[in-house]
């Protein structure tokens, strides 16, 4: 039997809406637990307690979060639980038009039913808290839902790396759509949802020991400047192992990734085979090989000198990393022994320019509203083109990430005119201030 456990955020008609959708579309066996929103004294519960204390009442094998504004269609539970058995998955996502990373699909018809291909079964280190198949035994035994977290923060990532660290993989079955209506509940205003997300990711941080709280997310974004299809791929910070999994699905022929940090190593070998150290012996002094996803050789690396036995690479990807070197231009004179004739370095840098940044030191006034929280190390685009001219780079690109349009940011027009007003920048451009720098480089002739 499944349990199927749904929050409804105001307890509107929605949650008989759904219910009246799952009963339509689900002939196993299951029950459905509506997630109490106050607990038996009368208090206010958040997300993640609601899902937790209904998940200690439930009597299913395996247990699926969602909320009251969530439609399936038919065969939607088979293919989520055959998805898990198959895998061995210890959690499972389905494709929605709400969720974000690799599980965001286009906003198609409530109901949509896809064409069952467990070909587009793939793993993900991160799959979205709603919805989410479980098994009962692994939530329980992972620990549940960490209720410090709220639901516009990152108790799935959170989960998902716990997850992890137990030997179990999430994974998105690409075959299930399941379609989000949203939440009808009073939305929090601009300024309070970015401190509460700040404190949220800051949180996340913290906890897990992190420089990134998107750690589990693939940049996308930035992996999408360089083709890697066919190419041998280096990522100089692995991480959870989840730019590499998006390169593979990219075609990528090899992809290797350096993580010095043991808890991190740890989450990316789940999903990216420990390679063989020099001696022939693995972390736990087994003998692995490297896998493999989608004819893509995957292998997690301790060090750059192991990244060396494997040279020369095609791509390399350096993402909040240069930054963070006490001598980048020595650090970029050694990747240059990595990479191949002909290939590319790409670097994502925090830009010590951000509005994110410089906003708060220029005005005693709430921080913008879009721009990421402002933490951790940066650079100015300048540095960084410097950098590369003194390592022996020529630069072929140089991109910014800004969240909303240009000359949408209720801040920016502000922002120019107070920096122009400063002296700081006699010819101030909105481009200078997203959030990060994309460079492309190669080495020069």
């Amino acid at each position: 039997m499944v349990s199927v456990i749904v929050y409804s955020f105001d307890g509107s008609e929605r949650l008989s809406k759904c219910v009246q959708s799952m009963e339509a579309a689900t002939p196993e066996s299951h029950e459905i637990i509506e997630a109490p929103l106050k607990s038996p004294r009368g208090r206010p519960l958040s997300m993640t307690e609601s899902l937790n204390r209904a998940a200690s009442a439930a009597q299913g094998d395996y247990l699926v979060f969602m909320t009251a504004d969530t439609v399936v269609s038919a065969g939607w539970l088979a293919r989520l639980i055959a998805c898990a058995e198959e895998t061995g998955a210890g959690a499972v996502g389905p494709l929605c038009n709400m969720a974000t990373g690799l599980q965001n699909a286009p906003a198609l018809k409530p109901g949509t039913v896809l064409s069952p291909d467990p070909s587009k079964w793939r793993p993900s280190v991160r799959i979205a808290m709603a919805p989410m198949l479980v098994r009962r035994d692994t939530f329980f035994e992972v620990g549940g839902f960490d209720e410090r977290f709220g639901p516009e923060g990152f108790a799935d990532d959170d989960f998902c790396l716990r997850l992890a660290l137990t030997g179990r993989k999430a994974y998105i079955a690409g075959d299930v759509y399941v379609h989000r209506l949203g939440p009808r509940h009073p939305l929090q205003g601009e300024p309070e949802r970015i401190r509460i997300l700040d404190g949220e990711a800051r949180r996340m941080c913290t906890k897990s020991g992190l420089d990134d709280p998107m750690a589990a997310h693939p940049r996308r974004d930035v992996l999408g400047l360089v083709e890697v299809e066919g190419k041998r791929v280096l990522d100089l910070r692995a991480r959870t192992g989840a730019n590499l999994l998006e390169c593979a699905a990219r075609g990528a022929r090899v992809a290797y990734g350096v993580e010095e940090d043991p808890r991190l190593r740890r989450v990316a070998e789940t999903y990216c085979p420990a390679e063989e150290t020099k001696d022939g012996r693995g972390a736990e002094g087994e003998h692995p090989s490297n896998g493999a996803l989608n004819g893509t050789e995957l292998g997690i690396l301790r060090s750059l000198r192991e990244a060396s036995s494997h040279r020369p690479y095609d791509v390399a990807i350096a993402i909040w990393h240069l930054e963070c070197m006490t001598n980048p231009v020595s650090y970029l004179k050694r990747l240059k022994q990595l990479i191949a004739e002909g290939g590319v370095l790409l670097a994502c840098v925090r830009n010590a320019w951000a509005l994110s940044r410089l906003l708060p030191l220029l005005l005693t006034a709430p921080p913008p509203t879009y721009p990421r929280p402002a933490w951790g190390p940066c650079a100015a685009p300048d540095d960084v083109l410097g950098w590369l001219e003194e390592s022996g780079y020529e630069v072929l690109s140089v991109k910014t990430a800004y969240a909303p349009p240009l000359g949408k940011e209720p801040f920016l027009n502000g922002f120019m005119k107070l920096v122009k007003s400063h002296g700081f920048i006699e010819d101030p451009k909105p481009e200078l201030y997203s959030d990060e720098c994309w460079f492309t480089a190669r080495i020069k002739a």
